[in-house]
């Protein structure tokens, strides 16, 4: 921890898929509470409009260009991969980070993910933090019997999937959906 109190990393976080909705979130509330962001991601036209937006570096990289990828997170404190679909995106991360002893952390949720990580890390144990899923959110489902619309189990029929926002009629205290603006704790 430095002397303001701010937790100093010993280098950039990286957000490869930075331009999605979650990566750009993720991005601006690392940006809101000091860190140094790099933002990367492989469509240099949307990459750069939000690297300007929330004043930091943008780099284009491909997943398949191993070199380049390398170099982007040589320096890193660790990548947050959100770039999806995790099933063809992680392998290339993943390997660069291994190469690079970077730490990785990934917003996978798909089962063969996990099972391919796993034995990624099974055949070549890495030397780095592995983090898949961390931000994962597993929910049981009911349908309501009168409109035919799933809910997650504790949800009022107000709390729609479609909501974006926190719903003060859902009156379960563990939601997944409604703690997600609330998530970010970089």
């Amino acid at each position: 921890m430095s002397s303001s109190g701010k937790v100093s990393l010993p280098g950039p976080l990286v957000v490869y898929g930075a331009y999605g909705k979650t990566g750009a979130l993720i991005g601006k509330v690392a940006v809101e509470r000091g860190h140094d962001v790099v933002l990367s991601g492989n469509d240099p036209d949307r990459l750069n409009r939000l690297a300007a937006e929330l004043g930091v570096r943008g780099v284009a990289a491909r997943l398949d260009q191993q070199t380049a990828l390398r170099q982007l997170i040589r320096s890193a404190a660790c990548v947050i991969h959100v770039a999806g679909p995790f099933a063809t995106t992680f392998h290339p991360m993943l390997e660069a980070c291994s190469a690079e002893s970077v730490p990785y952390l990934d917003l996978n949720g798909e089962l063969d993910v996990f099972r391919a990580i796993e034995a990624f890390v099974d055949r070549r144990p890495p030397t780095i933090p592995v983090l898949s899923g961390v931000g994962f959110v597993v929910q049981s489902w009911r349908t309501d019997s009168t409109s035919g619309s799933g809910l997650a189990a504790g949800h009022s029929p107000q709390h729609s999937q479609a909501e974006s926002r926190p719903s003060s009629a859902c009156p379960s205290e563990n939601c997944g959906q409604c703690a997600e603006a609330q998530a970010f704790q970089l």
